[in-house]
């Protein structure tokens, strides 16, 4: 039987001593349990670089979404008490005055993200962990479901959210002491909270991002079961035990061994040559050994943690950096890690043997479905998700392209394929008999067969292209008066003067958008998340440019007609002012498709 090495706790110390210096990160909080026991919990460089404070074993980290295991092992003693049942639409154990949604959805589709909501930031973050509301208010309203549930994956912090809210109605206390009552207080995890803001002896020991996007300790978490849990390296020690000890901690029982099953059991996978989902954990797969890990990232406080179990071996590593730099190695130690705990995959990856099902038809560019389509800041999310651009190589290798990462994979089965150099697989979906979806083992999220029309860069292409026309209008079509003409008599000639009506739409078609776009950005520096959170008056109120834009770019549509009957102007001119109008009107269409016309 394959065991630990020995060693173990001092490779992890030092390569994560060596990423504090490399990576210039000030602190990192580190757990490790092999066998059930707990082997390692410490704190290594500065909670507060500022003020010099050591990192402690008990100094809580924001861990982000790895908030999303702990909360659903809550979840997970209610299911096993009968208090819960996954198969029942969450709307049995709310109010009926609570927010409702498109199709009934369960607690198993909530857990494994694939209750069919789209990603947004409405009502996410907040400065300050005081100014946030109650879970019901920021659960206010549900995003859109774009896709029927129990289909494909699509992660969702607000699903998981309501699944926290579905937990406090049943307990009939608020969340964060819901989740004190039902776990964080029996497993003993005396510095973990999901209450914000925290109490002030926790607030005071908690360690303090740095390299985000605000000062502070942390920002609060409006979706706060998807990722507000503060927790130390002692804590995380102990919620692995729970997981690698049948439910003991110390000798004690906690969990009933068969709540651990629960929860580790494979809950959904987009095929069954895929890893998938267990409650609250993503399943990866190394060599013929299986793990089940969850990452958490808060980029506006800058904290980021991966959680790793190996259920087979009792082992289980946390670790977790309070800085932007801690991203790369957050996930490259504990990959170090596993390679020399676990022995080297055997991989077999049969020869290519001509072009694969379906060739012709998997051919093109996918995206991930973590994004939005609904909400003002649909735009930004499909900016971030991941594309992966696949072809057919000359010998009938499947390609993937993610970057600058090239990946090469040979069909083992009907739409499975194996990357010849590690063995994992991805397969692809159809739907309405056409391939639709390319799925990657261990990921909760199904990527989507897009068009090239549906782009990201023909449509930033087109805005750019628009917005030279219509910024040429605001220069070229300025308006101007005749000699000794007041600015009053100006404006009354737009009552009958054609001509000028048509100039000044143009130049209104112009100014308008441009000064929309600049204003924009501007105020988008200055508070990116906190904007699409929720949007200030001032930030609605930039929204009467948009529409005041699509008005001038109808009206000037109908003067164009005018303008090449009569001939006002010279060819070019003409041309000129049709390019401003259709781009005012392109202009018009891009904000409309991306949620960005009308007042959020």
């Amino acid at each position: 039987m394959r065991t630990v090495p020995d060693d173990i706790e001092s490779r992890v110390e030092k390569l994560v001593l060596e990423s504090l210096d490399e990576y210039d990160i000030p602190g990192a909080a580190v757990a490790v349990v092999r066998d059930g026991e707990v082997t390692m919990a410490e704190g290594y460089g500065e909670a507060d670089a500022e003020e010099g404070l050591p990192v402690e074993p008990t100094t809580p980290f924001r861990v982000g979404s790895v908030s999303k295991p702990v909360f659903w092992t809550a979840i997970a003693r209610l299911l096993r008490r009968g208090e819960l049942d996954d198969d029942v639409p969450v709307s049995e154990y709310l109010d009926d005055n609570f927010v409702s949604w498109d199709d009934p959805v369960t607690l198993a589709q909530l857990a494994t993200h694939t209750g069919g909501f789209e990603s947004t930031n409405r009502n996410m973050w907040y400065d300050n962990p005081a100014d946030g509301r109650s879970l019901p208010e920021h659960l206010d309203p549900m995003p859109a479901q774009t896709r029927s549930p129990g289909t494909v994956g699509q992660y969702s912090n607000h699903g998981v959210a309501l699944a926290g809210q579905v937990l406090a109605s049943v307990v009939g206390s608020s969340f964060p002491d819901a989740m004190d009552e039902l776990l964080l207080e029996p497993a003993g995890m005396e510095t973990a909270s999901f209450h914000q803001p925290l109490p002030t002896d926790l607030y005071e020991a908690h360690a303090s991002g740095h390299g985000g996007d605000r000062d502070g300790k942390f920002a609060g978490l409006g979706t706060a079961p998807a990722g507000a849990l503060s927790a130390s390296a002692a804590d995380m020690a102990r919620f692995m035990q729970l997981h690698l000890d049948d439910g003991r901690i110390d000798g004690e029982q906690v969990l009933d061994p068969d709540t651990v099953e629960l929860i580790q059991q494979q809950w959904f996978t987009h095929h069954e040559e895929l890893a998938g989902m267990a409650l609250g954990f993503a399943e990866a797969y190394y060599g013929a050994y299986r793990i089940i890990r969850h990452a958490g990232g808060t980029p506006l406080d800058a904290f980021w943690t991966e959680l790793r179990l190996v259920p087979e071996l009792g082992f289980g590593l946390f670790l977790s950096y309070n800085d932007d730099s801690g991203q790369d190695p957050v996930i490259e130690i504990p990959e170090t890690i596993i390679e020399e705990v676990l022995p080297e995959p055997d991989v077999t990856a049969p020869e290519s043997d001509g072009r694969p099902t379906l060739a012709d038809e998997l051919e093109g560019t996918y995206r991930s479905l973590r994004r939005g389509a609904h909400e003002v800041d649909s735009i930004f999310l499909t900016l971030n998700a991941d594309t992966i651009d696949v072809s057919i190589a000359d010998d009938g290798a499947l390609l993937l392209e993610d970057g600058d990462d090239t990946t090469r994979l040979v069909e083992t089965s009907p739409l499975v394929f194996q990357d010849v150099e590690t063995g994992e697989k991805v397969a692809f979906g159809e739907e309405d008999g056409e391939i639709a979806y390319l799925f990657m083992s261990g990921s909760p999220d199904a990527y989507e067969c897009i068009s090239s029309l549906e782009s990201i860069q023909f449509h930033l292409l087109v805005l750019a292209v628009s917005l030279l026309g219509t910024g040429s209008g605001w220069l070229h079509w300025s308006p101007s008066r005749d000699d000794g003409e007041s600015r009053r008599e100006w404006f009354q000639s737009l009552r009958t003067d054609q001509r000028r009506r048509a100039r000044f739409a143009a130049h209104l078609v112009g100014s308008a958008f441009s000064l929309f776009v600049v204003l924009f950005l501007v105020y988008l520096s200055f508070d990116f998340e906190g904007t699409f959170t929720e949007p200030s008056f001032l930030f609605r109120l930039l929204f009467v440019l948009p529409l005041v834009g699509a008005v001038a770019a109808v009206a000037a549509l109908v003067l164009s007609v005018r303008v090449w009957q009569e001939a006002y102007w010279q060819l070019r001119t003409r041309v000129h002012y049709s390019f401003v109008v259709l781009s005012g009107l392109l202009v018009t269409g891009f904000l409309w498709y991306w949620n960005l016309l009308l007042p959020p």
